[in-house]
């Protein structure tokens, strides 16, 4: 059999490409951040917490139309509906 140099499996080499590996990453990550637009979370402009409320509460909340509802106006008497059962029952 062939013989290498490095033990795989020893606890330094592990530890070293264990290190390598998240090195590596934390490149990537770098790059990523660096090179590309829009990705940074550090940006100069700040999110106002009273208007990005209103912006919410504006993409939620549907206006209600009353009237469309069958809800009266206080000038006007509510509207009563004839039940012609009743009618009927009391002949």
């Amino acid at each position: 059999m062939l013989k290498t140099l490095i033990g795989w499996d020893s606890p330094f080499v592990i530890l070293i490409l264990l290190l390598a590996f998240f090195g590596v990453l934390a490149l990537i990550v770098w790059a990523i951040r660096k090179f590309v637009p829009g990705v940074d979370p550090d940006r100069k402009e700040k999110i106002d917490p009273d208007v990005a409320l209103e912006e919410e509460l504006d993409r939620v909340l549907v206006p209600f139309d009353e009237n469309k509802h069958g809800a009266t106006t206080p000038s006007e008497p509510p509207v009563e509906e004839s039940d012609e059962h009743n009618e009927h029952t009391e002949q």
